[in-house]
């Protein structure tokens, strides 16, 4: 088995290789077949169930695809592991998943750090259009600051961007989480209003 493990021999059937490895019983070289054979996503899982979270972590650090990206997040999460989880879907592009994730198990200031930056970015028509990542925002910093200036000012930008794309529903409903009960009244009064065609 060594040898077919360390020198990534091919001709050797993946089906003949796994029987192997798994005849042999050592867990660490099963992981290894898992990925000379492509299943990358069952070399995961066995190094999550053994505890062996750095093996884990080198695995997903080789796979590209989103989508087996975000199997080996799911992973994470249903072997009780959401911190590698975080990573991994912000490199699958799943940004908002990573940062709920965050603010769910605790990782406040990693739900900021990825949040802050993508509600400062104006990427669609010239603004940003997922509130989303305000309110995520928002639930991170009341976690993490007792004063809510930080959440008082994501809140207002909340609250600017998206009155400025006429989404006044939005604007209320942040108007409404910093305690601005009369902007939110407004913004809701501006919602009944005839929208005219540009």
């Amino acid at each position: 088995l060594d040898v077919f493990l360390e020198n990534n021999l091919t001709f050797i059937r993946p089906e003949n290789l796994l029987a192997l490895a798994n005849e042999v019983g050592n867990k660490d070289k099963l992981i290894t077949a898992y990925e000379l054979v492509g299943l990358s996503e069952k070399a995961y899982q066995l190094a999550l169930e053994e505890g062996n979270t750095g093996r884990a972590i080198n695995i997903f650090s080789r796979v590209h695809s989103t989508d087996k990206l975000i199997q080996l997040a799911e992973l994470s999460i249903d072997n009780g592991y959401p911190h590698l989880a975080i990573p991994i879907y912000e490199r699958a592009g799943r940004d908002k998943d990573a940062a709920r994730l965050a603010i769910e198990h605790g990782y406040s200031q990693k739900a900021l750090d990825i949040c802050i930056p993508i509600i400062d970015t104006i990427n669609v028509d010239g603004y940003f259009k997922d509130p989303d990542y305000f309110e995520i925002a928002m639930d991170a910093c009341s976690e993490l600051y007792t004063d809510g200036l930080l959440k008082m000012a994501i809140g207002k930008k909340a609250i600017q961007r998206f009155a400025a794309l006429g989404e006044f529903d939005v604007s209320a409903r942040f108007a409404e989480k910093i305690g601005d009960v009369e902007k939110a009244e407004t913004y809701r009064k501006l919602t009944t209003l005839p929208k005219t065609n540009k």
